[in-house]
């Protein structure tokens, strides 16, 4: 561990042991030490716990290395990647220009075929240092030679954190990638590893908690929740408690008592089937489909009730793909569902819009830097003028909009439609509730032939091009589905680098 420019500690495995030592040598700053230590090998692997730090650090890691005279690498692949991805998000876009130094970002927010990307050219070693978060420690197998960890937030400083930690540490040094591997754990001034040596020294005792038993014992705070004595509930409170009025709805309508009522003794779950019966009436939900809100818990009972009024006047459907129709419908849903802000409705469903159209993302972030005013700064948090001269202003709004598609639009909006759908169907029938505009957001287009090529493996990107310019080497049948590619031609007419070349080999068809 580095606690601090002139202090260091090793943890041992084996005796659980924190021992400081002494090094030869100094280490400027953290990325000295980063570079020091990580230029003499392949893989190395730097946990930052936010997103925007993990940018910024990339970044500022960047412009260490040109400090140091460190030249662009001249490996064509990473050169071709680079290029790629420039021309797929934005040509300021600061991954790109990473990627020529060996080095690279990774967080959820990048769209996935960033990441798979960034992941795939890793594990290759053309990458030398990725700056990730905690989206690289789920289900991604990603061997490094030396993981390099910032501190952890302080609300993690749990059981999470531990989890954290020796998933992370766990990459260093893999049986068939590398014998051995480093763990260094970097601190500062300002953020120091002695409130984690114990959590990370008690490996062997950490406990999962399911968050679910501890909520079921403290049943007083679900009855408040369903008697609404409470103001300001806890939000776990809310999400179980909604999940046990899905149980509830099933226990009047088919007598079966669920698991999670049936973990209560008998007079408690009277009391709770009670007032959970009388909260569904004073919501108007009784008669709501059981399988719709049981599948859908995320969503508390305020908003199924307004969902479900809402649904229920049948002149709230969706009949077409008129851009007045569709910004009306995603009014209203919004209204509901809060996806974003009032004062933001219109710029979102614009861009839900182009989403919809099948408008490239280059596009659609051109489209969002050339008319926005205002940008949020990660740190100090605060809005602020936009400057499109400006590369850091830049690279923060196409980090957004990325941000608003794959969060606001294919995750919050995407469910929200599939829920007010699923709410349309069983009151109207499938044949009287419209367009189930869901599975249009969640492919990024209203092309059933794109749609087809998606569900085949192509990213949409991929599917768009395939279309537009090379139609002649694929076969549909009259419902849109493919039925055929011809390969030989297509490969021999696509350019070499491109994604759809990239996309071809890797589906290996």
């Amino acid at each position: 561990m580095a606690a601090s420019p002139e202090e260091y500690k090793y943890f041992d495995t084996v005796t659980k042991a924190v021992i400081d030592f002494n090094i030869s040598g100094d280490f400027e700053s953290d990325f000295d030490l980063i570079f020091k230590i990580g230029s003499q090998h392949d893989s190395n692997l730097v946990y930052v716990s936010s997103k925007s730090q993990c940018v910024n650090k990339a970044i500022e890691f960047s412009n260490f290395l040109i400090s140091k005279g460190t030249a662009i690498v001249k490996d064509e692949e990473l050169v071709a990647e680079s290029k790629l991805i420039s021309e797929f998000i934005h040509k300021d876009f600061s991954l790109p220009h990473l990627l020529k130094y060996g080095i690279a970002y990774h967080h959820g927010n990048l769209p996935a075929f960033i990441r798979k990307r960034i992941e795939f050219l890793y594990a290759n070693k053309k990458i030398k240092y990725i700056f990730c978060t905690s989206t690289l420690l789920e289900g991604v197998n990603l061997p490094t030679k030396n993981v390099f960890i910032y501190p952890f937030g302080k609300a993690n400083s749990n059981n999470g954190f531990s989890l954290d930690f020796w998933n992370l540490a766990g990459r260093a040094g893999r049986y068939k990638n590398e014998l051995t591997g480093n763990i260094i754990c970097i601190g500062n001034e300002e953020n120091s590893w002695d409130e984690f040596e114990t959590s990370v020294a008690n490996k062997d005792q950490i406990e999962i908690d399911n968050e679910i038993s501890p909520l079921l014992k403290a049943h007083r705070k679900i009855l408040n929740y369903l008697n609404e004595s409470v103001k300001s509930p806890d939000p776990k409170v809310v999400e179980i408690s909604t999940m046990i009025l899905s149980e509830v709805l099933t226990y009047i309508n088919e007598g079966k008592v669920g698991g999670l009522l049936g973990a209560f003794d008998s007079k408690i779950r009277q009391k709770i089937i009670s007032a959970g019966r009388a909260h569904l009436a004073k919501k108007n939900l009784l008669n709501i489909d059981v399988s719709t809100f049981s599948e859908n818990h995320r969503f508390d009972s305020d908003i199924q009730s307004s969902a479900y009024k809402l649904a229920s006047n049948s002149n709230n459907i969706l009949t077409t793909f008129q851009k007045e129709d569709v910004f009306k419908y995603l009014q209203k849903i919004n209204d509901v569902y809060k996806i974003v802000k009032p004062v933001g409705i219109l710029p979102f469903s614009i861009m839900t819009y182009s989403w919809l159209r099948g408008e490239p993302i280059n596009v659609i972030i051109s489209n969002g830097i050339r008319f926005s005013k205002k940008v949020c700064e990660p740190s100090p948090y605060r809005w602020v003028d936009f400057d499109g001269s400006n590369s850091y202003h830049v690279n923060l709004k196409i980090l957004e909009i990325i941000n608003s598609i794959e969060t606001d639009i294919t995750f919050k909006l995407e469910s929200a439609l599939a829920h007010y759908y699923q709410l349309c169907k069983s009151l109207h029938g499938e044949d009287a509730s419209g367009i189930n505009l869901s599975k249009f957001v969640d492919y990024g287009t209203i092309n059933a032939k794109e749609m087809s090529l998606q569900e085949y493996g192509f990213s949409r990107a991929a599917a768009s091009e395939l279309l537009k310019k090379y139609r002649v080497f694929v076969e549909f049948d009259s419902n849109d589905g493919l039925k055929r590619i011809n390969v030989k031609g297509l490969l021999n007419s696509v350019g070499s680098g491109g994604l759809l070349k990239k996309e071809i080999e890797w589906l290996n068809i």
